[in-house]
C-alpha cells in the first residue's frame, strides 16, 4: 500500500518518521527499497550487534557508546535484518525525562 501511495500518487516523500511500534524489519526494508530515509526509536530490548559479527547480539540498552558515536551516530546490525543491512543509530533526548535511540 505504501508503495502505491508514494509511486502512483507521486507524493514527494523523502523521509519517514515513525514510532517504535512500526519499526519492523519488513517496513524498514520497504522504506529503504523506496530510497527513502526513516527515523524511528528502537525499543531497548531490540537485539543488535556493533562488532561486525565478532560478538553475539545483545539488547540495545547494553551497547557502549564512544564520545564520537554520541555525536556522529553508531553503525549497527539489527537481528533479523539481511546480513549486509546496517543502520545508523543516534542517541537523543525525546523529552526531559526519557531517552531513546533513533535509526537512520
Amino acid at each position: 500500500m505504501m508503495i502505491d501511495v508514494v509511486k502512483n500518487k507521486k507524493i514527494p516523500v523523502k523521509k519517514v518518521l515513525m514510532d517504535s511500534w512500526y519499526a519492523t524489519q519488513r517496513l524498514m526494508a520497504l522504506i529503504d527499497n523506496l530510497g527513502k530515509i526513516y527515523y524511528c526509536p528502537l525499543k531497548k530490548n531490540r537485539l543488535v550487534e556493533d562488532t561486525g559479527g565478532v560478538d553475539k547480539y545483545k539488547n540495545l540498552e547494553k551497547l557502549r557508546w564512544s564520545d564520537a558515536e554520541l555525536v556522529l551516530g553508531k553503525i549497527i546490525k539489527i537481528k533479523g535484518f539481511p546480513r549486509d543491512k546496517k543502520v545508523k543509530l543516534f542517541w537523543g533526548t525525546v523529552s526531559t525525562n526519557f531517552r531513546r535511540i533513533y535509526s537512520d
